[in-house]
């Protein structure tokens, strides 16, 4: 079926996606990690449900880096005491949970290489990698039978 000048002008014009806002209720760091993560990726990959977690995954990422100011600033104060000892402690304590949801939520984003990584794709490029030759024992062997 042939295709109309006009279709074919009209297919030239790519308009491209428009890049999720944050939502109005974020805080600037957080609409600022939101913005830095949607200006690099494809619009289409925060549709549905994705939006919701690209919220949750700023704040998490926000609220580590203040549990990390509060614990460098806490070392920089003596650690004689055993109430700051403790003070860090629970702080670094909160700031892993904090981390270990930011990376649970970033694997699901699609935000690492963790993400995409396909553990049968890597086995058969390690398999396609393999040298095709044997093993040096056993061609070793088989030069040493054809010299007797």
């Amino acid at each position: 079926m042939p295709i109309s000048a006009g279709a074919v002008a009209t297919a030239a014009i790519a308009i491209p996606d428009a890049k999720l806002a944050p939502p109005a209720h974020l805080t600037r760091e957080q609409a600022d990690i939101w913005r830095a993560i949607t200006n690099r990726l494809p619009a289409e990959q925060f549709a549905g449900d994705n939006a919701d977690l690209l919220e949750l995954y700023t704040g998490h990422i926000v609220l580590a880096h203040r549990l990390t100011v509060e614990i460098e600033a806490l070392r920089g104060q003596s650690l004689r005491t055993a109430k700051n000892v403790r003070v860090i402690a629970q702080l670094a304590r909160l700031r892993a949970i904090e981390t270990k949801a930011a990376t649970s939520l970033a694997v699901k984003l699609g935000l690492c290489l963790a993400a995409r990584y396909d553990r049968g794709e890597q086995a058969r490029n390690r398999r396609a990698a393999e040298p095709t030759t044997p093993p040096p024992w056993e061609s070793w062997r088989e030069h040493r039978v054809a010299d007797a």
